[in-house]
């Protein structure tokens, strides 16, 4: 039974198919059956000495750890950029309103200058003339077309200081020359007053300050004693 358990456990080897076909004349010689069949899978061969562990646990750490520090470096990476970009961000507006401001401090200082200018034009009228009437003044503004030239001017006038007790004299002479309604507009009892007896574009806005007494207001009447 032995010979035929091992004929048939080499019934696909070569020697089998072969005894087969020499219709079993021939008794293959059968080997000691070996202690254990093979195996058809493929074992590994490990050393005596050495035994199979899992991976250490400092790999798995340092792993960990140094994804960590990928992702501080990098948080701390995106607050420091961010801190820059707001700084400049914060230093371009900070230029671009100083340049704002200065731009327009230099259209307002212009601008003054040019009023400026009118006025020393119209002090040098009165200095090189010994009495400047209505008409002359008129002639003088008309020409500079301030309301189209310098727009923010609404009137350009003159106003007469009066001396002490010649308010009503000054009222009389003003309504003979055409000017019936006219009386001086002050606030006030005081001895030195003054009038704005010219005053160009001479239209219905204008009229309301024809009259008016400049050192009824604080400001008007510092302005009147540096003019002086």
């Amino acid at each position: 039974m032995d010979r035929w358990l091992a004929c048939a456990k080499l019934d696909n080897s070569f020697y089998g198919k072969r005894a087969r076909a020499l219709g079993n004349c021939i008794r293959p010689q059968i080997q000691p059956a070996p202690t254990s069949l093979p195996d058809k899978r493929f074992p590994i061969a490990i050393p005596m000495n050495e035994t199979l562990s899992p991976p250490p646990r400092g790999s798995l750490l340092d792993h960990d750890g140094f994804a960590w520090l990928v992702f501080v470096f990098t948080l701390l990476l995106t607050l420091t950029l961010w801190q820059l970009s707001e700084r400049q961000i914060e230093r371009r507006t900070q230029d671009r309103f100083l340049y704002l401001a200065n731009k327009e401090g230099i259209v307002i200082h212009t601008r003054m200058q040019a009023y400026e200018q009118v006025l020393r034009g119209a002090a040098a009228l009165f200095a090189a003339s010994v009495d400047v009437s209505r008409a002359e003044w008129h002639a003088y503004i008309q020409p500079l077309n301030l309301d189209r030239s310098l727009p923010g001017i609404q009137g350009t006038g003159f106003a007469l200081v009066i001396p002490p007790g010649e308010r009503e004299t000054h009222e009389r002479e003003v309504r003979a020359a055409g000017f019936p309604d006219y009386r001086i507009s002050s606030l006030g009892d005081r001895e030195l007053i003054s009038s704005i007896i010219y005053l160009e574009p001479f239209d219905q806005r204008n009229r309301r300050a024809f009259g008016y007494d400049m050192y009824s207001e604080p400001v008007r009447r510092v302005a009147m004693a540096r003019a002086r």
